[in-house]
């Protein structure tokens, strides 16, 4: 998961400085809907803005561990795609588009990663945040944000 997200903050192959100040911009002061439009980059490797039946397996076999049969395993990723795309593809269309996935988050909070884990627990960013005042003094760290068009 670690490369999506440096995939999803970067703009290419490199994560430069500006690419860095954004995403932890996003992961210590971003609005809840920065946050859902974050990981929905995450998730759309592709970069199609949609999510397919496909792509959502592909997440939930890194998320779901269980220890059972090779068919019992398809079985089951079948019926969690079909869960996910039931709570999720508000337009019935069969994907997951962008303004699906911010909509069901917004209205259900615990789908923001669904997924997998992709945005930093309320102990990381803690963490991050005093690393970065005992620094404070030897660092300045400015930032414009983006406008939400272009997440």
């Amino acid at each position: 998961m670690m490369e999506k997200i440096f995939r999803a903050m970067s703009r290419g192959n490199i994560l430069t400085y500006d690419d860095w100040i954004y995403g932890m911009n996003i992961f210590l002061r971003g609005s809840f809907l920065q946050m859902a439009n974050f990981a929905f980059t995450v998730y759309d490797q592709q970069k199609r803005g949609y999510l397919t039946k496909e792509d959502i397996q592909f997440y939930l076999k890194d998320v779901l561990v269980v220890r059972i049969t090779e068919e019992d395993a398809d079985e089951l990723y079948t019926d969690m795609v079909d869960m996910v795309l039931g709570l999720m593809d508000k337009d019935r269309d069969g994907v997951i588009s962008r303004k699906d996935f911010v909509q069901s988050v917004m209205a259900e909070p615990l789908l923001i990663e669904a997924l997998g884990e992709c945005l930093p627990n309320s102990k990381s960013v803690l963490t991050i945040e005093s690393l970065i005042r005992q620094g404070k003094e030897r660092v300045h760290i400015s930032y414009q944000p983006k406008k939400e068009a272009d997440l």
